[in-house]
């Protein structure tokens, strides 16, 4: 398992935020960020920890 810092945006607008996922890659990273934040949209995945 390695951390991802996955990009949110607000599907009603506003400003971007950001979530620490622990998942194995960058898709698992991205369904797990879409699960947990159901009223945001997802955008860039990047390691925690380069």
């Amino acid at each position: 398992m390695k951390e991802w810092i996955v990009d949110l945006y607000p599907k009603g607008g506003g400003f971007k935020t950001a979530t620490r996922v622990f998942a194995a890659n960058q898709s698992a990273a991205l369904v797990t960020a879409r699960k947990m934040n159901p009223n945001y949209n997802t955008g860039n995945v990047k390691p925690a920890n380069p």
